[in-house]
């Protein structure tokens, strides 16, 4: 079925008042028509089941006829720093990241970046790929998307729990770490940051640098990943050695 993304604001009194925007998809694109059922969801994790009544380009109405808890949402926040790399490989990290249950996106720049800053239009962007993905993949709550930090400044302001998956750590695999945290009773695992470096990896002093902030430097495995699959795979195996997949 299909989800849009909406305004708290366009729900009143059990009616629905969909956008421009969303009104020209469904009636172009979806080809969708009164008596159509849709789900809409505002981002507060309801989900609500929606009977389309008026569909036009200009705008659409639609009853609720059922608004339900959400639980899509994985129990643990996850924060990937991603290092600016080529945009459309960015797009692709930002997207399946979005699938896979990241809940917050912090690009930076680090001393192997190879990239610009991106342009605010180039933001937007990337904001929109990530509601769309959180539509497609039934998320209640759409991701954050921080603007791009230099890696100095980033590494100050971190959560208690960071992994720096590097290339270059063979003492210790992520789900080693992964294992210690889920037998630590008193530690708080709610929020975990994942760092994840630009094409060329981290120099030995960024990692150093990151584990002074306390970050955990961790291997992915035998294999070098890419920029934008590693995050993918540190955040899939969070989730699943938390069984919150």
């Amino acid at each position: 079925m299909h989800r849009f993304l909406i305004d708290p604001s366009d729900i009143q009194d059990g009616r629905v008042h969909f956008a421009e925007e969303i009104s020209l998809q469904m009636k172009k694109v979806l080809r969708l028509r009164s008596g159509n059922e849709v789900v809409v969801f505002d981002g507060g994790g309801v989900d609500y089941q929606v009977r389309l009544e008026v569909v036009e380009t200009k705008t659409s109405l639609g009853t609720v006829l059922s608004a339900n808890d959400s639980h899509n949402e994985p129990g643990i926040f996850i924060t990937l720093y991603q290092a600016l790399i080529r945009s459309e490989r960015y797009e692709y990290a930002l997207q399946k990241g979005v699938e896979t249950g990241i809940s917050r996106f912090v690009p930076f720049t680090s001393e192997r970046t190879e990239v610009s800053i991106p342009s605010q239009s180039k933001m937007g962007r990337w904001r929109r790929i990530i509601k769309e993905a959180a539509e497609q993949s039934g998320r209640s709550v759409v991701p954050q998307l921080s603007d791009p930090i230099l890696f100095s400044n980033m590494i100050k302001n971190l959560n208690s729990v960071v992994l720096i998956p590097w290339e270059e750590e063979k003492n210790q695999s992520i789900r080693q770490i992964l294992s210690k945290l889920r037998q630590d009773p008193g530690l708080d695992v709610t929020y975990i940051d994942l760092i994840i470096g630009p094409v060329g990896g981290f120099t030995s002093q960024e990692v150093l640098d990151a584990a002074d902030y306390g970050a955990t430097s961790v291997s992915l495995g035998k294999r070098i990943l890419r920029s934008e699959t590693a995050g993918i795979v540190a955040a899939v195996t969070v989730l699943y050695e938390f069984d919150d997949i």
